[in-house]
């Protein structure tokens, strides 16, 4: 700390007054501004120094600090990392915190055991990988966050369309909406295929073998094709190959004769 000492000259003899200069880490030299309260008939200078980090009042002709005239934070350079050493009071003379670049200490992690990471996230998210803090021994779980897959649509039949009953948030556990098929809602007596609206009583095919109908809003389809009747000891059915529309019969029930009956009859 250094002190100066200024005179000043008045009719009533010499006044004596002092100002402290301050020095302050990380802060260049500043010429700043202070105030003297100068009573009765006493000559003064406009310009008279202040502590560093305050600037003169005009209208009160104090010293008052500024934010503005202080140094900003510290670029520590390498690992190093800024710690305030000094916390202002705010007042003139300490207007400015003072900081310093520090190194960090070395931590002796021997012995230590670290916990498994037993985090498991919700179906719609996975799992972050574990973060390291500089100066501990063991890594933080890193925690759940939603697939960047985009949310799937439910396949809802003919005449219904998906509805979201609950919105998402985008956060594990409820990243994706909640659908519902709901009855298509777009006139009165109509369906949906394929995506647009047909009136009710018209008719499409579906397949080579279906026929569908709207029919007041309802979508019903049938077989369009008239098939045969099977066997009567018919026990077992097929519809494949797939062109085929009607069932054929691949298993037939066993003859049984019965007592007293002319052979072969059943």
């Amino acid at each position: 700390m250094t002190t100066i000492r200024y005179n000043a000259t008045s009719y009533m003899g010499t006044v004596a007054f002092v100002v402290v200069c301050y020095t302050v880490a990380f802060l260049q030299p500043v010429v700043a501004q202070v105030g003297l309260n100068c009573t009765g008939g006493d000559d003064c200078d406009e310009k008279i120094p202040c502590p560093p980090g305050s600037e003169l009042d005009k209208i009160t002709g104090k010293c008052v600090c500024n934010p503005d005239h202080c140094m900003p934070t510290p670029q520590c350079r390498y690992t190093s990392k800024f710690i305030i050493k000094h916390n202002a009071t705010r007042s003139p003379g300490d207007c400015c915190d003072i900081y310093e670049c520090v190194m960090p200490t070395e931590v002796n992690c021997t012995g230590v055991v670290c916990p498994e990471n037993n985090i498991f996230c919700p179906p719609d998210s996975l799992s972050l990988p574990r973060r390291h803090i500089e100066g501990e021994c063991c890594s933080t779980p890193g925690g759940c966050e939603c697939l960047p897959a985009p949310c799937p649509l439910p396949e809802c039949k003919e005449g219904y369309k998906e509805k979201v009953i609950k919105p998402g948030t985008n956060k594990p556990g409820s990243c994706c909406p909640v659908y519902e098929c709901q009855p298509h809602e777009a006139k009165r007596n109509t369906c949906i295929h394929d995506g647009r609206e047909v009136a009710s009583g018209e008719k499409w095919k579906r397949g080579k073998c279906m026929e569908c109908t709207c029919t007041e809003g309802e979508v019903q389809c049938t077989n369009s094709v008239k098939c045969p009747p099977l066997p009567d000891d018919c026990r077992m059915t097929d519809l494949s190959p797939e062109d085929k529309c009607c069932p054929h019969c691949i298993s037939y029930d066993e003859a049984v004769t019965e007592p007293n009956s002319p052979e072969g009859c059943k």
